[in-house]
C-alpha cells in the first residue's frame, strides 16, 4: 500500500512540479509572460500546493489502506490478533483486497476517501514546503558566490537537507489529524461506538484542547527521521534523471 501511495503521489507531486512552475510562470499576475525573468517563490509555493493536491486526492484510497494495516500491529495466532489495537480481529488481506473489501463496507466516498480533506492540506504542505524551498534555497545558494555552492551538487544536497527541515514543520500538525481521522471510523467501531471526531477540524480543535498547541507537533522528530533522508535520496535522483536521463534542465 506504501509503495502503490508513494508512486501515484509522489509521481505527481514531485514529477509534476516543474512543469506547473513554468505553466503558473506564465499566467499568474506577479510571473514573467516571455518566461525570461526566474519564477517567484510565491510562484513556487502555489505549484507545490497544487500538485500536492492532486497527488493526495488521487492517491487517498491507498492512503487510508496503508493507515489501517499500519495500525494493526501485533501478534497473530490461531489467525486473530491476540496483542495490539485490534486484538481479536482477524488481520486484513493484501493492499488490493482491503480497499476492495473497504469500498464495498464502507462505500467510496466514506471509505476511500475519508479523511480527503486533511490527506489533500498534509500532502500540499508537504509538497510545497518540500518544493518551494529546495527550488528557493539552490537558487539563493546559486547567487551566493560562496566557492562551494557553485558546484550544483553541493546545492542540491544541502537544499534537499533543508526541504526535509521545512516540510517536516509545516505538515506535522495536518499529519497528526490527517492519521487519527482515518483510523478513527475503525477504532471506533471495534470499540462499539460512533466516531470520536466530526472532521479534520474537530479533530485538530479537540487535540489542542485536550493536549495542549505543541501536541500538534508531536513526533516531529520520527517524521523528520522519515522525511528527511527520503528528501536526500529523492530530490539528488530526480536531478539526476531529469538532467542525464531525460535531457532536461535541473531545477
Amino acid at each position: 500500500a506504501s509503495i502503490m501511495r508513494d508512486v501515484v503521489n509522489g509521481g505527481i507531486r514531485m514529477g509534476g512540479y516543474a512543469a506547473v512552475v513554468r505553466e503558473l510562470h506564465q499566467r499568474v499576475p506577479w510571473g514573467a509572460p516571455s518566461g525570461a525573468e526566474a519564477p517567484a517563490f510565491g510562484t513556487r509555493v502555489l505549484a507545490g500546493l497544487l500538485t500536492g493536491f492532486t497527488g493526495a486526492i488521487l492517491a487517498n484510497p491507498t492512503d487510508v489502506v496503508k493507515v489501517r494495516l499500519q495500525a494493526e500491529a501485533g501478534t497473530v495466532s490461531g489467525g486473530v490478533y491476540v496483542t495490539g489495537l485490534y486484538k481479536g480481529s482477524a488481520p486484513s488481506p493484501g493492499a488490493v483486497v482491503s480497499m476492495w473489501q473497504l469500498a464495498a463496507r464502507e462505500g467510496v466516498a466514506k471509505g476511500l476517501f475519508r479523511g480527503v480533506g486533511p490527506s489533500c492540506a498534509r500532502a500540499a504542505l508537504v509538497t510545497s514546503g518540500q518544493m518551494s524551498s529546495y527550488d528557493q534555497t539552490k537558487q539563493a545558494l546559486a547567487a551566493s558566490g560562496l566557492g562551494l555552492f557553485q558546484h550544483e551538487g553541493a546545492r542540491i544536497a544541502f537544499a534537499s537537507f533543508v526541504s526535509g527541515i521545512t516540510a517536516a514543520t509545516v505538515a506535522a500538525p495536518v499529519d497528526l489529524v490527517k492519521s487519527r481521522v482515518m483510523d478513527d471510523a475503525r477504532a471506533s467501531a471495534t470499540a462499539a461506538a460512533g466516531p470520536s471526531y466530526r472532521g479534520a477540524l474537530d479533530c485538530a480543535l479537540r487535540t489542542v484542547q485536550a493536549e495542549g498547541p505543541l501536541a500538534l507537533w508531536k513526533g516531529w522528530v520520527p517524521s523528520y527521521l522519515r522525511l528527511g533522508p527520503h528528501f536526500m535520496c529523492s530530490l539528488p535522483l530526480l536531478e539526476f534523471l531529469r538532467s542525464q536521463v531525460f535531457g532536461l534542465q535541473t531545477l
